[in-house]
């Protein structure tokens, strides 16, 4: 789900500029822009210091850079859930999810809740969708070494590949590094 906000209040309010916010709440995950950020050398004291892959580094964070930018308009990966929480908000209406989403936002981010804040949204249940029908591989406890590694056995000549078949699901990471397994493969075949 993205919310398109009338201000990047996270940035004003926050001081945020990109990262994540995590939770065990419906929403999940929450993913702040970085389009208008600057590393910074010294963390925020406030905060811990975050994963690179949410956009911190390795020697600090990052700040809003453009404080112009900050008071305009911006856009929130408001939800970005999987399993079974991901099919309980796809069994509302997108309206509903946005209503449920905010709500729950609001309890970190106030601001979000404001009237006339969210102008605009889009959400997306994979699972309703034919040709998708899920936006990536689960693997239960247990699986990995049940479907996993079948599912990245090559069969004679021909091998696979895909986020799927990698540890990395979910991620394009795990589609990358599993492409260049499988040409390791090929290309080291005995035959």
């Amino acid at each position: 789900m993205l919310l398109h906000c009338r201000t990047r209040f996270w940035e004003t309010e926050y001081g945020i500029a990109g990262g994540a916010s995590h939770s065990d709440l419906l929403f999940r995950a929450l993913y702040y822009p970085s389009d208008n950020a600057v590393a910074v050398t010294e963390p925020v004291p406030s905060r811990k210091r975050f994963n690179t892959m949410y956009g911190g580094y390795e020697n600090g964070e990052f700040a809003p850079s453009d404080p112009s930018v900050s008071q305009g308009p911006g856009v929130l990966l408001a939800s970005y859930t999987w399993g079974q929480d991901a099919r309980r908000l796809g069994q509302l209406s997108p309206e509903e999810r946005v209503r449920v989403v905010t709500q729950q936002i609001a309890r970190i981010h106030p601001e979000v809740a404001e009237p006339g804040m969210v102008d605009d949204f889009a959400t997306m249940f994979w699972d309703s969708y034919p040709w998708t029908n899920a936006s990536f591989a689960e693997l239960l406890p247990g699986q990995q070494s049940s479907i996993h590694d079948d599912a990245m056995a090559p069969e004679g000549a021909v091998h696979f590949a895909g986020e799927h078949t990698s540890l990395d699901t979910g991620w394009i990471h795990g589609a990358i590094s599993s492409a260049f397994r499988a040409v390791h493969e090929i290309v080291t075949r005995p035959d």
